[in-house]
């Protein structure tokens, strides 16, 4: 999009042929300007099941060009199980909570079959993001776990029965 110049701050395409974004979560910073999804010389590009959030004082800006072929990217807390606190946070973790919107919201056709972290993805209703998760697993210290599968990602099944990060 001619308006978006080097305001890509988030996902975006530069040309190319059949292009598609799918199954992302994109966290921008609002005060920088930009879009978080953009596109600028694509052909046939596709754009389904995002999830954008902003950071920031400003608001989330959409390029034009993914307002009209976007399908069901929504603008939503992702709901991190530790958020960046800050722009400049250096510890966090993209891992989504049991009540992310994330979770059972992607679409198979765009998921890869491992997620980031090496966890097979959901075939039917996979996590939109790099992490997989599934609805009601447990981070730490949430409820009493029989076995690692109990955890969400990135977490493991203590002795205890209390899922803690890895």
């Amino acid at each position: 999009h001619p308006d978006a110049g080097a305001n890509n701050i988030g996902i975006s395409i530069s040309d190319g042929n059949d292009c598609r974004i799918g199954n992302n979560i994109a966290v921008v910073d609002t005060d920088v300007g930009g879009f978080a999804i953009s596109i600028s010389g694509a052909t046939d590009p596709t754009v389904h099941n995002n999830i954008v959030w902003g950071l920031g004082t400003a608001h989330l800006k959409f390029d034009p060009d993914v307002d009209t072929i976007d399908v069901n990217t929504i603008q939503a807390d992702p709901i991190f199980e530790n958020p960046p606190s800050n722009l400049y946070a250096t510890v966090f973790s993209f891992a989504p909570l049991s009540s992310s919107p994330t979770i059972g919201n992607g679409k198979s056709r765009f998921a890869m079959e491992v997620d980031y972290l090496g966890h097979i993805r959901d075939t039917s209703n996979p996590t939109i993001g790099a992490i997989e998760n599934f609805p009601g697993c447990l981070t730490d210290g949430q409820g009493v776990c029989d076995s690692t599968e109990d955890c969400c990602s990135a977490h493991v099944c203590q002795g205890a029965g209390i899922c803690s990060s890895m």
